[in-house]
């Protein structure tokens, strides 16, 4: 199915409606990260709350430590961490580099995928060409949940978790080379 709603493309090679759903979806990531409990209308990308899958990569422990953290004592809810500042201070591709690794890092760590196929995945995204639709007949199961999770951080657009297309950013396009798609913006 064609992408319908608030980011439908005009036509597949619609690279601003991508590059403004990227975009706003990143940014909505970052500002849950800063301001967790705010109203989520206030996000870039209105209404925008992380699934579970991205609460989790915010307030998982990785090497260079969690982004958030969440006391249950306190009863607040979440908030950033240093690192997590830190984070925020990076360049864009190297955040999304970081999450992305964290994400294959989770998979694999829990059984669900091996390296390989979701590396694989990745340096295969990252010769895409934005604007265009891809099938996800071509994935494993596997590398299909790793998609469905790109899209909820903006490196690729679906219209649903359950579409059989789905549209690399250039969040992902490019990101393994100097000066490719992502640069220092988004935007």
């Amino acid at each position: 199915g064609r992408p319908t709603g608030r980011w439908a493309m005009a036509d597949e090679t619609s690279s601003d409606s991508l590059r403004a759903f990227a975009s706003a979806r990143w940014e909505s990531v970052l500002h849950c990260m800063v301001a967790p409990t705010h109203d989520p209308s206030t996000r870039p990308e209105p209404g925008w709350t992380p699934n579970r899958q991205v609460r989790e990569l915010m307030l998982r422990r990785s090497a260079r430590g969690a982004l958030m953290r969440e006391d249950k004592a306190d009863g607040e809810g979440p908030r950033i961490t240093a690192e997590g500042f830190q984070f925020l201070l990076k360049p864009l591709r190297w955040q999304v580099w970081q999450l992305l690794m964290d994400a294959i890092e989770v998979r694999c760590k829990d059984g669900s995928a091996a390296p390989e196929h979701l590396l694989t995945c990745l340096f295969q995204l990252c010769f895409c060409v934005v604007g265009t639709g891809y099938s996800v007949d071509n994935l494993d199961p596997p590398q299909l949940k790793f998609v469905q999770l790109l899209s909820h951080l903006g490196a690729v657009f679906m219209e649903s978790p359950s579409s059989r297309t789905f549209w690399p950013t250039q969040l992902v396009v490019n990101l393994c080379w100097e000066g490719g798609g992502v640069g220092g913006g988004v935007g």
